[in-house]
C-alpha cells in the first residue's frame, strides 16, 4: 500500500486554523450558497506543489445543498466521488486521532485552556508515519476506541434522543436489501460499546465499499420519507456506521487499529458538571462510573 498517496481531509465549517501536518486537508461542508470568500490561503501537498488550501463538498458531482440534513455526510460524499488517494481518512477540524496511552489520554481529558488543548492534539496527532507502522503490523484500517457512555445500547440511545422511525427503517431496508448483514444490525443495536463520530482513516476501495453501502440505505430512506430533518440523516449514520464496521470485520475485509480521539473543545470537568457528553473514548464498564460523577458535581 502507497503511504505517499494519503489524505485526511478535515471536515470543517469556518476557515480553520493549523492542522498537524500536510497530510490534513481542510474540507468545507455545506459549501453550497455560501459565501466562500473566507476560505483563503493555499497549501504546498507532500510532493511541494502550491494549490488552494481548502477543498469545497459542493465541487463537481455533490450533494452540498442537503448539508442540513446530511452534515458532514455531504463532505464524506465528496470525498467518495472524488478521492483519488490510496488512503483516505476523515477527522474534524476539532477532532483528531492521537498517539497516547490510557492514562495520557484521560490526563488530557482534564486540560481546561482551550488554547493548550489545540496545541495537544497538533502535536500528538496522527501522522504519516505513524499510520505507517499500524499498517505494517497488518492492520488496515484506524477507528475510534469504542465508546461505552451509553450502556442502555445503541438503538436506545438513539430512540432516547428522538423517534427511532428511521432506524427501524432501517433495519427493514437492511434486511430487504442486505440480508447478511441483518444479525450485525441487530446485535451491534444491543450493543453497549461502539463507534462514534464517523471519523477514520482505511484504503480507498473499503472507504467506497463503505460509502457505497451507506448512502444505498439513506437513498431507500429518502424513496420512503422524502427530506428529512435537521441532521437527522447524520444522526443516523453515525449509528449506521457500526453495522457496517462490524460487519466487514466479521467477513475479514476490516481489520482496525482502534486509537483514542481528542476534542479540543471539550474538557472533561467542565462537561462533567454540566452534564454534557464528555466524549471519551471509553469502555461502557467505566462510563457508568463518569456518570455517577456527573451527577454528583451537578447537583
Amino acid at each position: 500500500m502507497n503511504m505517499k498517496s494519503l489524505k485526511i481531509y478535515t471536515v470543517t465549517y469556518d476557515p480553520c486554523g493549523k492542522l498537524p501536518s500536510k497530510d490534513y486537508v481542510p474540507i468545507v461542508a455545506g459549501a453550497a450558497g455560501r459565501d466562500l470568500s473566507g476560505f483563503r490561503g493555499r497549501r504546498k501537498t507532500a510532493e511541494g506543489v502550491s494549490v488552494p488550501r481548502y477543498v469545497f463538498d459542493n465541487d463537481g458531482e455533490n450533494i452540498s445543498a442537503e448539508n442540513p440534513t446530511y452534515s458532514e455526510f455531504t463532505a464524506l460524499y465528496w470525498m467518495w466521488k472524488h478521492a483519488e488517494e490510496e488512503i483516505v481518512g476523515e477527522a474534524h477540524y476539532r477532532r483528531f486521532f492521537v498517539k497516547m496511552s490510557t492514562p495520557e489520554y484521560l490526563l488530557a481529558a482534564f486540560v481546561r485552556d482551550p488554547a493548550a488543548r489545540e496545541r495537544l492534539a497538533l502535536r500528538r496527532a496522527v501522522r504519516r508515519a505513524d499510520i505507517a507502522r499500524v499498517f505494517a503490523k497488518g492492520y488496515n484500517c484506524i477507528l475510534p476506541r469504542k465508546t461505552g457512555r451509553f450502556p442502555a445500547g445503541l438503538y436506545n440511545q438513539y430512540a432516547h434522543c428522538g423517534d427511532p422511525y428511521l432506524l427501524d427503517a432501517s433495519r427493514e431496508i437492511v434486511a430487504e436489501r442486505f440480508p447478511a448483514y441483518l444479525r450485525t444490525f441487530d446485535r451491534v443495536m444491543k450493543s453497549e460499546d461502539y463507534y462514534l463520530k464517523c471519523i477514520f482513516i482505511m484504503p480507498r476501495e473499503l472507504f467506497r465499499e463503505y460509502m457505497n453501502w451507506m448512502f444505498t440505505v439513506f437513498g431507500a430512506l429518502a424513496e420512503r420519507f422524502g427530506m428529512h430533518g435537521e441532521r437527522e440523516l447524520a444522526f443516523l449514520g453515525e449509528r449506521l456506521m457500526n453495522v457496517w464496521m462490524e460487519q466487514a470485520q466479521a467477513d475479514g475485509r476490516l481489520r482496525p487499529y482502534e486509537m483514542y480521539y481528542y476534542n479540543t473543545e471539550i474538557d472533561l470537568l467542565g462537561a462533567l458538571k454540566s452534564g454534557r457528553d464528555t466524549e471519551l473514548c471509553i469502555p461502557s464498564r467505566i462510563a457508568k462510573y463518569l456518570g455517577i460523577i456527573s451527577r454528583k458535581l451537578g447537583r
